[in-house]
């Protein structure tokens, strides 16, 4: 098959190749070289573009959706409003200064993807796969993250700058030097993660689970030989949904669970009165020194035995939080709102107080 006078098959050598608008839906460019090659606006719906070479490659515009890119090397490409939805991007590398503006990731699959540094600004990332995706440096300013798996995930220096992280599970994610300056972390759950030298200045943490207890599911016990390991509501949505059970009130259930130390779920499930484990798993003390959480919606949280030593908690809502034990030394409360707030043990050495005294 040849195409604007090129040959398309599999390891073709198209580098800065001009295909713009070029029809290649279901065509095969495995291991291809289109380094610098201008795809602007042309079709290649359910192509296979396994391990080829889009380095610096032009893709905006273009119809990608159902396309294969395992393995495929785009860093530098531009892929400004292309179409990718169901596509396969396992393994892709879209590092450095990949443009992926206003691109349509519906339902893509970017399961151990490289995006380190990528500008992902502003894109819809709500419900894709993003387990093992590396995000360091990445720019997600104004990204929808709602219902992704971000556990152990790197967002290291990240901006993520008003992002929506509304109840994601980021627990033991690496999230030390981001930028979440007015995101959205309502709801989320952050055990173990790292957030040293983090700015959430602005940040809605309200609702934010900060250790493993009560507030979490930790284990459904079906019989006595299973048993599903469950962290979240999320992850309890996508587990339930791939084996096709309802989960239209696994949420009412799940805030339901907060308080009570069983429910039965044998309106929900084809099995013998699932009940959650009674077993409540402490998880490591939250460490985030020198974080700045200016102006942040902390009220109600459980920050209790935290590491928030140096840290800028200035005019942040910390109304009714649990700070039992916490190590504020350093830190500046100053305009804090700390009614109801409980103090117990707290080690307050060296703060700024509300009033702009320095606590002995």
């Amino acid at each position: 098959m040849e195409v604007n006078g090129y040959k398309i098959e599999p390891g073709a050598n198209l580098r800065a190749a001009d295909l713009t608008g070029a029809g290649l839906a279901n065509t095969d460019l495995s291991g291809a070289d289109l380094r610098y090659a201008d795809l602007t606006s042309a079709n290649l719906t359910g192509a296979k573009v396994v391990g080829a070479d889009l380095v610096g490659a032009w893709l905006s515009g273009a119809s990608l959706s159902g396309i294969d890119l395992t393995n495929s090397d785009l860093s530098g490409a531009d892929l400004t409003g292309a179409d990718l939805t169901n596509a396969n991007l396992t393994g892709a590398k879209l590092t450095g200064t990949a443009k992926v503006e206003s691109t349509e990731l519906t339902n893509a699959d970017l399961t151990d993807a490289n995006l380190t540094g990528a500008n992902l600004a502003h894109v819809d990332l709500s419900g894709v796969d993003l387990d093992g995706v590396d995000l360091s440096g990445a720019d997600l300013s104004g990204v929808d993250l709602t219902d992704t798996e971000l556990s152990g995930a790197d967002l290291s220096k990240a901006k993520l700058t008003g992002a929506n992280l509304a109840y994601v599970d980021l627990s033991d994610a690496d999230l030390s030097g981001a930028d979440l300056t007015n995101s959205d972390l309502s709801g989320a759950l952050l055990s173990g993660a790292d957030l040293s030298h983090a700015n959430l200045s602005g940040a809605n943490l309200t609702d934010a689970t900060w250790r493993r207890f009560r507030r979490d599911i930790t284990a459904i016990r079906f019989s006595r030989r299973e048993r599903v390991v469950l962290a979240t509501k999320n992850a309890f949505k996508r587990w339930a949904g791939r084996g096709g059970y309802p989960t239209e009130r696994v949420g009412d259930i799940i805030r339901e669970s907060v308080r009570a130390v069983r429910v039965r779920f044998s309106n929900f499930f084809d099995r013998n009165s699932a009940e959650l484990d009674e077993t409540i798993l402490p998880s490591p003390i939250s460490t985030f020194p020198n974080i700045n959480l200016s102006g942040a919606d902390l009220s109600g949280a459980d920050l209790s035995n935290s590491d928030l030593s140096n840290s800028d908690l200035s005019a942040a809502d910390l109304s009714g939080a649990n700070l039992t034990g916490a190590n504020l030394t350093g830190a500046k409360l100053i305009d804090t709102y700390l009614e109801g707030a409980i103090l117990t043990d707290a080690n307050l050495s060296g703060a700024t107080m509300p009033d702009g005294s320095i606590h002995d």
